[in-house]
């Protein structure tokens, strides 16, 4: 599976002091079924309108062919 960041979690990642390496284990981890959740000092839970807006971000990015995410790595937005 490839991976990719876009700048506003790069921002969160810096300021929560993740490192890719961490990114990479938590990604697998949850390739597993062992998710973690936000960090218990930052969010309990998401609002309906967060969760519309992440579903639907998601949605956008699962449907991108390989010519798109090429496009958009190149373009420095993942």
């Amino acid at each position: 599976m490839r991976t990719f960041k876009n700048k506003a979690f790069v921002r969160f990642a810096k300021k929560a002091e993740i490192g890719d390496g961490e990114l990479c284990e938590a990604i697998r981890g949850a390739e597993r079924g062992l998710i973690g959740g936000f960090a218990k000092n930052e969010m309990d839970n998401i609002r309906n309108d967060e969760l519309v807006a992440l579903k639907k971000l998601a949605s956008e990015l699962l449907a991108f062919d390989d010519k798109t995410i090429a496009r958009v790595v190149a373009s420095g937005r993942l």
